[in-house]
């Protein structure tokens, strides 16, 4: 048996282990499952990175092209649980860019 740290755990936020692999959320790349990286959630399902969703594509259908994408990565970063002074400023963007 080994110790380990608990901290030592799921420190990769970008990272979101899937049935057929890991994903690396900035980049939507497909990675090999690889336990060197600790991550101890798993999304039960296999990532199709060319899915997509009738209710998400008529929600952003009725949005102007140029706010589309911003929505578009509002939502991956919502997915992804992680926020930051980065993803506050793209907020703010769409709601200026709606006004």
């Amino acid at each position: 048996m080994v110790a380990v740290e608990s901290s030592a755990f799921d420190t990769h936020p970008h990272l979101l282990n899937a049935r057929n692999g890991t994903i690396d959320l900035r980049t939507g790349q497909l990675l090999d499952h690889d336990p060197a990286l600790m991550l101890t959630k798993l999304a039960d399902a296999e990532y199709e990175p060319d899915a997509t969703h009738a209710d998400v594509n008529s929600v952003l259908d009725c949005m102007a092209p140029a706010v589309q994408e911003t929505m578009s990565q509002l939502l991956g970063a919502a997915a992804s649980g992680v926020t930051g002074s980065d993803l506050l400023a793209v907020v703010a963007l769409v709601h200026a860019a709606t006004l």
